[in-house]
């Protein structure tokens, strides 16, 4: 049986990835500011596209770690995308911070025994 802690991290986790999903595809272009300019210019795709695929992904991930199912791999994609953000976001203290604590709890679902 998992024990509450699981269970509160997973949902907790889950439901932040779907309301920042949620957040992103609202506005793709507003979010994207928050990118460091050096990384916007090595984008291979307009960044409206990457900030809506990156809302998709981050929906997909919040839903998959509320209903259970694929919850380690959901967490350790999860985590690899928080540590991309933390990069393309540096300098933005606020937020690389913030992504730091979600990084943390991602890669704790994502390596639970």
């Amino acid at each position: 049986m998992k024990s509450i802690s699981y269970t509160i991290l997973r949902l907790g986790l889950g439901a932040t990835f779907i309301w920042i999903g949620y957040l992103v595809f609202q506005s793709p272009v507003g979010w994207g500011t928050l990118i460091a300019p050096w990384i916007v210019d090595i984008l291979p795709f307009p960044l409206a596209s990457i900030m809506l695929a990156t809302a998709i992904f981050d929906l997909i991930i919040g839903l998959l770690l509320i209903v259970n199912f694929w919850t380690r791999l959901a967490a350790a994609l999860a985590a690899l995308h928080l540590l991309t953000i933390i990069i393309a976001v540096f300098g933005n203290q606020g937020i690389a911070a913030r992504d730091l604590g979600l990084f943390a709890a991602s890669l704790s679902l994502a390596l639970k025994n």
